[in-house]
């Protein structure tokens, strides 16, 4: 699994570059279909290979399926210069509400529940401003 690491470190690195030059989505479209294509077709190039030599059920074996199975929706950021590689961003904004869903269990009342929506409301609207 080591190559499919580097060529995916590669797709990052052209992230990096992208936002450090403050690329226009155009740009970052067009980067992406000249730079990242081609790793993108080595990668999965890789990942048939390495298909034929894992056992399906083993962790790696299940990886690559998974890839695989995922491959159209890994390769639509390809086509979009307004999209991230990932969806890192989007997980972290909304990991205090999973974290929370267990919290909120133990509100003890209505009344409760509706002041930590308020208040929650509030804290969003904060973070909102600050970004």
């Amino acid at each position: 699994m080591g190559p499919a690491l580097h060529l995916i470190a590669r797709l990052y690195r052209v992230e990096e570059r992208a936002k450090a030059l403050g690329l226009t989505a155009e740009q970052r479209r067009e980067l992406h279909r000249h730079v990242s294509a081609p790793v993108m077709e080595k990668l999965h190039a890789y990942l048939m290979e390495l298909k034929q030599q894992v056992l399906p059920k083993s962790p790696s074996g299940a990886a690559v399926r998974y890839a695989l199975n995922q491959w159209q929706a890994l390769n639509v950021y390809l086509e979009d210069g307004e999209l991230e590689i990932d969806n890192g961003a989007t997980e972290r904004a909304n990991r205090d509400i999973a974290v929370g869903r267990g919290n909120w269990t133990f509100f003890g009342s209505d009344a409760g529940g509706r002041t930590a929506a308020i208040l929650r409301t509030f804290h969003r609207f904060v973070q909102t401003q600050r970004s």
